[in-house]
């Protein structure tokens, strides 16, 4: 295993979304370590074509220099993309919300019925929403 592997275990076991968890047993997978060496490759043949224009321009066309800087600041470009990509990818924010497997649980019951102590001894954070259901209150109470 390499490194993204074992980033991708952590991340498959924190995983709190399907988009998330598709990610991390992908990269477990090795399709990020497969990215990487693609990004590698495609940055050093862009690295070899400005090289190549510095050593050899003087004895080429001037539109040839031109369209080969073109190719390799291309190259950079999409590079760039990707990892901006694999990274909002990667992001929470980039992970869509109505997929997410955290649990979602409804405390429902009469007023003072012991809900929030319930809530409290949990250690549970708080997020209330209030709606209206078969016309009782679901939300504080």
């Amino acid at each position: 295993m390499d490194l993204s592997q074992v980033e991708a275990l952590a991340d498959l076991i924190q995983a709190d979304s399907l988009n998330g968890l598709a990610l991390a047993v992908a990269n477990l997978n090795g399709a990020l370590r497969s990215q990487q060496t693609q990004w590698q490759e495609q940055l050093q043949e862009a690295l070899a074509i400005v090289e190549a224009v510095l050593e050899f321009g003087e004895e080429h066309l001037e539109h040839e220099m031109e369209q080969r800087l073109v190719e390799a600041t291309t190259l950079l470009r999409t590079v760039q993309q990707e990892i901006h990509t694999q990274i909002r990818l990667a992001s929470p924010d980039g992970q869509r919300p109505e997929l997410a497997l955290t649990p979602r649980v409804i405390l429902y019951g009469r007023v003072n019925a012991g809900k929030s102590s319930l809530f409290n001894a949990a250690g549970a954070t708080r997020s209330i929403h209030c709606a209206r259901c078969s016309g009782h209150n679901t939300g504080r109470g």
